[in-house]
């Protein structure tokens, strides 16, 4: 998936800019959009090589994704790599109200744990500042702080929630969640 996916989509973004290339000239041709998971480390090269607008795609809360793309100011803070004292106050990211160091994810708080997981954290976060937009699973009024200071540095909307889950109501425990609601 990391090695060779990538020149796969640019295999299909090709085919698909040639079929639309077929196209009557008087037809308008929408623009091309690429939209990829924040993860990915390879969405803005194709999307740069072939004229596309990209779009990161982010599927956690908005919280989540600031916190990730500030992670120089986590560093420059002492607080990436954990230093190991828990209740560390972190007070300076944008739109992110005062947490704990206990409060960050796993892979932040441990980055030997999964080293790779934080490395293509880091290489996905680096790429997705040269996103043209990005588009994260929260709701606006839940989280319209981190947004809006987001959106100071990016152009980042709410679209969520997004579920991707196809029968929610075989479970039991979202049967009886929803008879409450």
């Amino acid at each position: 998936m990391l090695r060779d996916f990538p020149d796969r989509v640019d295999e299909i973004v090709v085919e698909t800019m040639k079929a639309d290339e077929s196209a009557p000239e008087t037809t308008p041709r929408p623009p091309f959009l690429l939209i990829a998971d924040t993860f990915y480390t390879w969405p803005a090269t194709i999307a740069k090589k072939h004229d596309m607008v990209y779009v990161s795609l982010w599927t956690e809360p908005a919280i989540v994704f600031s916190l990730n793309y500030h992670l120089e100011l986590l560093t420059q803070n002492g607080h990436f790599p954990y230093n190991g004292h828990a209740d560390n106050h972190i007070n300076y990211i944008p739109g992110i109200q005062s947490i704990t160091t206990r409060d960050l994810m796993t892979y932040l708080q441990d980055p030997e744990l999964v080293p790779m997981l934080t490395q293509i954290v880091k290489k996905g976060f680096e790429q997705v500042k040269k996103a043209d937009f990005i588009l994260c699973n929260t709701v606006e009024e839940l989280e319209s702080e981190a947004l809006s200071a987001l959106n100071q540095k990016h152009p980042t909307y709410a679209i969520g929630p997004i579920n991707f889950y196809t029968d929610f109501t075989k479970n039991q425990h979202s049967k009886e969640l929803l008879v409450r609601i």
